[in-house]
């Protein structure tokens, strides 16, 4: 239940990201997860009138950078 969810550590939060990324995840999919993860800890937090310890140090996975744009044949 909430207890649980409020007990989880920041390794437990990177394993599930870890696990995502194995099975294929990309890491923007990841992101969204993890700061749906993060809201709800946060919102249970508050709740609850406790700090959730998981929050910190799980930083979001980084998005490779998008490519550059071909030259149009009139820019090259």
């Amino acid at each position: 239940g909430e207890d649980a969810l409020l007990a989880l550590s920041p390794a437990e939060l990177r394993a599930f990201l870890a696990m995502r990324a194995k099975g294929g995840a990309g890491a923007a999919t990841r992101g969204r997860q993890l700061a749906a993860i993060r809201s709800l800890l946060r919102w249970l937090g508050k709740r609850r009138g406790v700090s959730v310890p998981a929050l910190a140090g799980v930083r979001t996975p980084k998005r490779a950078p998008p490519l550059p744009r071909a030259l149009t044949p009139d820019q090259a």
